[in-house]
């Protein structure tokens, strides 16, 4: 089994925003536990898993992803 890795669209649909917020918040979203996997010099992708516990995690503290 593999694990699945996200591109930043997939990350922005996911949370329900445009890419552009993602971009803004990219540092704090990694601060709070969003994993980046850096392919080559210009591929990133992001842990799927990693952005899925961060909801969870965001929502069992009634807390806002991005503050």
């Amino acid at each position: 089994m593999s694990e699945q890795l996200i591109n930043i669209d997939q990350v922005a649909r996911r949370l329900g925003v445009v890419r552009t917020t993602v971009t803004r918040h990219l540092p704090k979203l990694q601060a709070k536990g969003l994993q980046k996997v850096e392919l080559s010099c210009r591929a990133v992708r992001y842990r799927a898993a990693s952005l899925d516990r961060l909801i969870i995690k965001a929502a069992e503290r009634s807390e806002p992803i991005f503050d």
